[in-house]
């Protein structure tokens, strides 16, 4: 049975319920009383609480798990309205959707890394405009906001990639969506929450490293979602492997990303980058190697193992799962990766018993991403607004050891 910090709020209960309909499905009372660990009474009492909102719904549709046993399955109501407002591959990406990770309207506008800080917050501001003209000329409601930016995290504040600060985009986004929480997040974490669950879901569901490998090289320390545990950002990318190796867009020399991020893939080929972005999922597929170009992507994904056993050997995992262009590449290659795996994690990857899975790219698909963040973010709040959660009530233990009973 999951645990949670004790005593449970009102909010973290609401979060435990919510994390676990998105990420976990439908559900019996039932088994949300076991798997969360609350009472029937708590979880009738915060299903109707939900049901009030226009959070959760009940229907009748599946037999019941036992004779005489409970028939209505409680479900996230899904249509709820959320933003995302990525910046990445070289460009700024707006739109809304549900919280199924569905995509109602976006906007994206290129976005140079050479721009500086006023001429990429007056882009972010006239992209961000276009899509709030067209949400109120829709009248949708917006329940949460998400912004992801690449390096976010590792400096505070400040950005070494992107020439803007989370500050500044929580300050633009509130001038359009008053009174609308907004999270920022890394761009990998974004990554890891489109996989991680709804209509995109494909990755793994137990404790996992998620390895994405696009525009930028980032990775995350994946925990259990449905029980309200937060995904941690490994910094992967910018692991510098030679100091005198090639700049990197943070200004070093020599990381990881320099080596094999997309822009280093499209010089191998001799294409531009935005090819490789357009042609999406799909951009490997069609190009035949020759020795030369064989021997650079082995030894790029030589070096990409080599980090990932480097990050294992910090923060251990049983398995890896990667995502971006390694995806794609024939299986043969792939053999390399595992090799550099192999000469850096200590053990070995045999006697740790590391596994990894490869599963679809989805490279140049902006928002997507930010907008599975920000239908986690809003079920991580307990969709409890600011006002809300400063009148939370009191824990449920707290309450019932002041009222002499046993439940609630």
């Amino acid at each position: 049975m999951p645990s949670y910090p004790e005593p449970r709020s009102r909010k973290q209960t609401r979060t435990a319920l919510l994390s676990h309909l998105l990420t976990a499905g439908d559900c019996f009372r039932g088994e949300l009383v076991d798997k969360l660990g609350l009472t029937e009474a708590s979880i009738s009492r915060i299903v109707a609480e939900l049901k009030a909102e226009g959070l959760v719904s009940e229907y009748a549709r599946r037999p019941a798990p036992y004779p005489g046993g409970p028939t209505n399955v409680v479900a996230l109501n899904r249509a709820v309205q959320v933003v995302a407002i990525e910046l990445s591959n070289g460009r700024i990406s707006v739109g809304v959707g549900n919280l199924a990770g569905e995509l109602q309207f976006s906007y994206r506008q290129n976005l140079s890394n050479a721009l500086e800080k006023e001429a990429v917050e007056r882009a972010v501001q006239e992209a961000v405009g276009t899509l709030a003209a067209w949400i109120h000329s829709k009248n949708v409601e917006v329940r949460q906001i998400a912004i992801s930016l690449p390096g976010f995290g590792a400096t505070g504040d400040l950005n070494a990639i992107v020439q803007t600060n989370a500050t500044r985009l929580r300050e633009i986004a509130s001038r359009f969506f008053p009174d609308t929480p907004c999270s920022v997040t890394n761009s990998v974490q974004a990554q890891a929450a489109l996989h991680g669950f709804g209509i995109h879901s494909t990755a793994e569901t137990t404790e996992h490293l998620f390895v994405f490998v696009g525009h930028g090289v980032g990775a995350v320390h994946v925990g259990d979602m449905a029980r309200g545990i937060e995904n941690r950002p490994v910094e992967l990318g910018h692991i510098v492997m030679d100091p005198d190796g090639p700049v990197c867009r943070c200004g070093h020399h020599g990381c990881v990303e320099a080596y094999v991020a997309l822009p280093a893939l499209a010089q191998v080929f001799d294409l531009p980058e935005e090819t490789l972005l357009l042609a999406g999922d799909q951009g490997l597929e069609s190009i035949q190697y020759t020795p030369h170009q064989t021997s650079r992507v082995n030894g790029m994904l030589l070096r990409l193992g080599i980090a990932i056993g480097n990050t294992l050997n910090v923060s251990p995992v049983q398995k890896i799962v990667m995502a971006g262009w390694p995806s794609l590449i024939p299986a043969m290659h792939r053999e390399r990766l595992l090799e550099g795996i192999d000469k850096s994690v200590l053990g070995g990857v045999k006697s740790r018993n590391v596994a990894l899975t490869f599963i679809a790219p989805s490279i140049g698909n902006d928002p997507l991403p930010t907008l599975c963040y920000a239908a986690y973010s809003f079920v991580q709040s307990g969709a409890v607004s600011v006002a809300q959660a400063s009148d939370a009530e009191p824990s449920t233990r707290s309450r019932t050891k002041r009222a002499g009973r046993t439940s609630v």
